[in-house]
């Protein structure tokens, strides 16, 4: 049987430029053209062996096969790893007292993932567009989330060095961002919160030690020193003030907004990348290292 021309010359890309094997390309014509005008595979390897300088044995066909397959697990393994990395988002928004990130104001686990060569194959294996909208709306929220809680901490100093005879501790904004850090999957915070809720999210406990004023919420172990005053419990009633007011004001409200966002984003992120990876949409793209493989 005559074939079109345009059929073997498409049979040829598409075994040159995407690795698609003679069986492969076949059923795609049985697809696209009544079962009747289907090459047969040994037709189509026909064509591929005067399409291509070299004829390649079977098994180095083998060879590249069982290496597409590694690289393809390596993609795999590699996107979980950047999951893994995701909630390293959430954990810096909610302990941002207590961490210190790159001079980009990335967490350093992402920065890792962003800089290993794998990062630019899994863009080009992972060709969902909301994914990467996604994840650059949450990469960019971060670091506007990291601007508001900069200006937050910093407001908080301000107060505390304007309070008479006291020293602040290394642990001074510690119960601002236990309070703080359970509002940001609450967004709207403002609505009616139950005694229970109250209790959980908002009470902090406060104690001296010498004079030391410690406090953390109910429940949670003790951190280091809030202040250091003659009569650090005095200071308890300015303190929780100082909280009510940073919280309810632009800054604070700002950084409630975006870490609850950021919050958010980090789910959906991480939610699409297994959806792409349950699909195994992967495995039918190529990137740099695949036609580099396949063109050996």
């Amino acid at each position: 049987m005559a074939y079109s021309p345009k059929l073997r010359e498409e049979a040829i890309r598409l075994h040159k430029e995407e690795g698609r094997s003679a069986e492969w390309i076949a059923d795609k014509f049985s697809r696209e053209k009544p079962p009747g005008d289907r090459p047969a595979e040994r037709t189509i390897r026909n064509w591929l062996r005067k399409g291509t300088a070299i004829v390649k044995p079977s098994i180095f066909e083998d060879i590249v096969s069982s290496a597409l397959k590694r690289h393809h697990d390596e993609i795999q393994e590699f996107a979980e790893e950047w999951q893994a990395a995701l909630n390293r988002f959430s954990e810096a928004l909610v302990s941002y007292d207590e961490i210190s990130l790159p001079s980009n104001d990335m967490p350093s686990e992402i920065n890792v993932v962003e800089d290993n060569p794998l990062f630019s194959s899994i863009i080009e294996h992972f060709t969902s567009k909301e994914l990467w909208s996604q994840y650059s709306n949450l990469k960019h929220t971060f670091q506007e989330a990291i601007k508001a809680h900069k200006k937050v901490l910093n407001a908080l100093v301000s107060i505390g060095e304007s309070w008479p005879d006291v020293e602040l501790g290394d642990g001074f904004a510690g119960p601002f961002y236990e309070i703080a850090s359970s509002l940001f999957s609450w967004p709207g915070y403002r609505h009616a919160f139950t005694p229970e809720e109250q209790r959980e999210f908002f009470t902090i406990e406060w104690k001296a030690e010498g004079d030391s004023l410690i406090g953390n919420l109910i429940g949670r172990s003790y951190g280091g020193s809030v202040l250091k005053a003659p009569n650090p419990l005095s200071y308890v009633e300015r303190y929780e003030s100082m909280c009510e007011q940073v919280l309810q004001s632009q800054e604070g409200l700002l950084l409630i907004s975006l870490s609850s966002k950021a919050w958010n984003l980090e789910k959906v992120v991480y939610n699409l990348i297994s959806e792409i990876l349950l699909s195994r949409s992967y495995t039918t793209r190529t990137c740099k290292l695949c036609r580099e493989l396949l063109k050996s």
